[in-house]
């Protein structure tokens, strides 16, 4: 079997799984989720606890019950770029890493893309679902939450500011006739407060979020131009609209994190402009 431990928010996990599926198809074996680290509670006071994310996609399991230390292999994610050699070719082993790169999950695009995306439109709004889709729309997302609030993540991940929002929106407004700008966040009131972009402009609240923010995921994978900050849940978005055609306008932040030894090739795709 292989086994993959499952830390962070919907969008790590959705790296995760898409990773230890990937392996699992490989080695024709069974995938299994251990929740440890999103169960542990000898965190320190600095972490920001998770719940399992991936019953909003249908994933439910099946859930390791075994001794990991004991009956797995462990295999830990190295180094933040894609990494070919660290994936073993046999089952009966732990993945504990984040896997931030597609190319863990080439093999196997569609599948994960049909597993994650809004399989029935009809339970979202369907004038939302017109307006997103309209290619005037512009998508921005607005990260805040634990990038503000709790001092590791703020040190680690940093907090994009209104300035970056705009110089997106600037750079996208060039290549799109009459924009109008939605935005998504999980800080609905600091938007609304902060923001001030030159075109039509409307905060999605989160009465259209869903539950742990799966509607929200699948509206902005509608659009076709977009403004990310250094979010996971953003790129999933961006990678559930642009799969199979490419042709998708986004503007994404110079660096990922603050660390400037870190390498985002494998993470962000050239034909993002980053600013």
């Amino acid at each position: 079997m292989i086994v993959v431990q499952l830390k962070g928010g919907t969008g790590n996990q959705m790296f995760q799984y898409a990773c230890g599926r990937a392996l699992a198809h490989r080695t024709q074996s069974e995938l299994q989720f251990d929740l440890s680290f999103l169960e542990s509670k000898e965190h320190d006071e600095l972490h920001v606890r998770r719940e399992f994310s991936l019953d909003i996609f249908g994933i439910t399991g099946p859930i390791y019950e075994g001794n990991i230390h004991r009956d797995l292999t462990w295999i830990s994610e190295q180094k933040f770029t894609y990494d070919p050699e660290i994936l073993p070719n046999h089952g009966n082993v732990l993945l504990d890493g984040y896997w931030q790169s597609e190319k863990y999950f080439a093999a196997i695009a569609e599948h994960i893309w049909k597993q994650f995306s809004v399989r029935d439109l009809s339970r979202l709004n369907p004038k939302l679902v017109r307006t997103f889709r309209d290619p005037s729309s512009i998508c921005v997302n607005v990260r805040r939450g634990d990038f503000v609030n709790n001092e590791r993540s703020r040190r680690f991940h940093g907090v994009l500011g209104s300035d970056y929002m705009e110089q997106g929106v600037e750079f996208l407004a060039e290549s799109v006739k009459n924009p109008k700008i939605f935005v998504f966040s999980d800080d609905v009131d600091w938007c609304r407060e902060e923001l001030r972009f030159p075109y039509p402009t409307e905060v999605i609240g989160h009465e259209h979020a869903g539950p742990k923010f799966r509607d929200y995921l699948h509206y902005m994978s509608l659009f076709n131009s977009y403004v990310i900050p250094n979010s996971s849940f953003a790129w999933w978005a961006v990678w559930l609209s642009s799969f199979g055609r490419r042709d998708c306008r986004v503007v994404a932040p110079k660096r990922w994190f603050l660390d400037e030894s870190y390498c985002f090739d494998d993470l962000i795709p050239p034909t993002w402009h980053r600013i």
